[in-house]
């Protein structure tokens, strides 16, 4: 694999990363969306809607999406020293023929 290649993989996860944590910002603001909804209409009543309530669904998506980020976080600190590492020995070998 040639270094050009490593580099577009890791641009590559770094846009995905970048529209994972973009999707989860999306998503947290469209329950704060919704719970002011609840809040402010009388006939949308739902509590698990709510954001102060314990067990409601945003408090439900908060827990994955600390799992997630956790996870691209970790994916990051090994996945991307792997691509630079292996792209700096490929550039000194080709430097030494």
């Amino acid at each position: 694999m040639k270094i050009s290649e490593k580099r577009i993989q890791v641009n590559r996860n770094l846009s995905n990363a970048s529209c994972l944590l973009l999707s989860l910002l999306i998503v947290d603001l469209s329950f704060i969306l919704l719970h002011f909804l609840n809040t402010l209409l009388p006939w949308m009543n739902f509590p698990l809607l709510n954001i102060e309530l314990d067990r409601g669904y945003a408090e439900i998506f908060q827990y994955a999406k600390f799992f997630w980020i956790i996870a691209t976080i970790i994916s990051f600190r090994y996945l991307a020293p792997l691509y630079t590492a292996d792209s700096t020995l490929m550039r000194d070998s080709s430097s030494n023929v």
